[in-house]
């Protein structure tokens, strides 16, 4: 995720990424939503992005059976990433990502609907069958939009505490 934060920093694309640090876009991708990288790709991101790696153990350190904490390379890569974002970039992130999905189907939804309606018409005007797609598509469009778009957030972590605070008549 800490790739795609210096990626959105810089407001470069996938694309540009990839050009600039000689990866593949599939590979940027993949980092992006995750994937541990190698030390050659670490690398490579290093000098694009300008970031000093000096602090990042080398590779055969990392598996050493003489570390203090025997973690696995992924558990220790994954403490880099974690020094580079924090928790609510990382949320932030993943809700504009959200939002795009959700707009990106109303312009899919407001572009195949009316043709679909429109074809409906043209070759059977006395049966609407376009309302067999058009009713489960605004059901899963309005179920989307309440999960990206949350009005009330009705049991959720911060509705639990308040609830029992005033059970408690106290706050926690």
């Amino acid at each position: 995720m800490w790739v795609k934060k210096f990626r959105l920093q810089k407001c470069w694309s996938q694309e540009q990424l990839a050009e600039m640090t000689g990866l593949s876009v599939r590979t940027v991708q993949r980092l992006e939503k995750g994937q541990t990288p190698s030390m050659e790709t670490l690398k490579a991101l290093a000098s694009v992005f300008e970031i000093d790696l000096s602090d990042l153990p080398q590779e055969q350190t990392m598996t050493s059976p003489d570390n203090a904490q025997n973690r696995p390379v992924a558990d220790i890569r994954s403490d880099f990433s974690q020094r580079w974002i924090t928790r609510e970039e990382e949320q932030a992130i993943q809700h504009v990502e959200h939002v795009k999905g959700f707009y990106m189907h109303a312009g899919i939804f407001l572009i195949v609907m009316p043709a679909l309606i429109a074809f409906n018409l043209w070759i059977s005007p006395d049966v609407f069958w376009f309302l067999y797609v058009l009713f489960p598509w605004l059901f899963a469009f309005a179920l989307q939009a309440a999960f990206t778009f949350p009005v009330t957030r009705i049991f959720s972590p911060e509705w639990e505490k308040r609830q029992v605070e005033k059970q408690l008549g106290r706050k926690l």
